[in-house]
């Protein structure tokens, strides 16, 4: 009985993707895959694989051979329908509805234009080949759009984030480095919009010193990059953790990725 609830599930994910990006004025040219790496890296934190995916033929193109890393899992057999049988079941079943929301944000807040400036961010429990679960946090964005502004091909990125111990939620974000941010949490069966406040509390002088984080630096070697004394990037550290609500530097970098800090 699960088999056929999670299936129907799936199905249901597979029917809004048929419905929603068909395209009279298909994709001129594919990315290089080395540019899809970059743009990859760039997403991605610890453990992490990719796949681009069409919605031309609901296929992925590509996948990331560290996918053995993370799941334990070959690359040649992570297909749609594999893909679908690793997600926890509860979230199968929200599945469809973040999609959806996914779509109406992109396809009805967005013009065409601006459909690439943003990514779509949520978190995922995906079954690894020793039956355990991951928490995944999943990063799409469009890398190919129409000429009639449908989206044909998305780059995925998958960093595990189990490690992090993030409180599990099924909230979606819409970041941009570029444009406004926002974000929807499930409320009586839909999700709602909201601007997305979060990045605006933290000064330039303190993203700065996030992003330094974030590459592995540590408070004395910040102090010398910023031409600051250890004091006073230790002040700047502790207003960082009371506005972000983190206990360390790894829940820290995960939410500001997730919402757009970084």
């Amino acid at each position: 009985m699960l088999f056929v609830m999670n299936k129907e599930n799936a199905n249901k994910v597979m029917e809004l993707w048929k419905s929603v990006n068909v395209t009279e004025s298909p994709i001129k040219k594919q990315l290089q895959l080395e540019i899809i790496h970059q743009i990859a890296a760039a997403f991605a934190m610890g453990q992490y694989y990719f796949m681009v995916f069409s919605f031309k033929n609901l296929q992925f193109d590509y996948v990331d051979a560290n996918v053995k890393n993370v799941l334990g899992i070959d690359s040649k057999d992570f297909n749609l329908e594999f893909f679908f049988k690793r997600v926890h079941p509860e979230d199968l079943e929200k599945l469809h509805l973040k999609e959806d929301t996914a779509r109406n944000f992109l396809y009805e807040k967005l013009t065409p234009d601006e459909i690439p400036f943003y990514k779509v961010v949520y978190l995922l429990r995906l079954k690894d080949s020793t039956g355990n679960y991951k928490t995944i946090l999943h990063q799409s964005r469009a890398i190919n759009v129409s000429d009639d502004g449908k989206i044909q091909q998305v780059l995925t990125v998958h960093s595990d984030v189990t490690f992090l111990d993030i409180p599990f939620n099924h909230k979606i974000s819409f970041i941009s480095q570029e444009k406004p941010n926002y974000f929807a949490i499930e409320k009586e069966g839909k999700y709602l919009f909201e601007e997305n406040s979060f990045k605006n509390l933290f000064t330039i002088k303190e993203v700065e010193i996030i992003r330094l984080i974030a590459e592995g630096k540590t408070y004395n070697q910040i102090a010398e990059l910023l031409f600051r004394s250890p004091s006073t990037i230790s002040f700047h550290k502790k207003s960082i953790f009371r506005k972000s609500e983190c206990k360390n530097a790894a829940q820290l970098i995960a939410k500001c990725v997730r919402e757009g800090v970084i």
